[in-house]
């Protein structure tokens, strides 16, 4: 089981986002919209943001498909 670190209810919006993974912010919506990452959760209607638990899991799928 998988004890929950302090980072994985952190709220991280699109430039954060982006920044954790190197690329673009855009490019973090492109991969959204194609389910490449999980979709954002909007604090109000023009606040979306990402939890990072989230990003991480989806980081570690990607990184497994590739290793295979």
């Amino acid at each position: 089981m998988r004890h929950p670190k302090p980072t994985d209810n952190v709220l991280l919006d699109a430039r954060q986002t982006a920044t954790l993974l190197g690329i673009c912010p855009r490019t973090v919506w492109k991969m959204a919209a194609a389910k490449q990452l999980p979709p954002p959760v909007y604090v109000t209607p023009r606040a979306p943001r990402w939890v990072r638990a989230e990003l991480d899991a989806a980081i570690d799928r990607m990184q497994s498909a590739r290793n295979q």
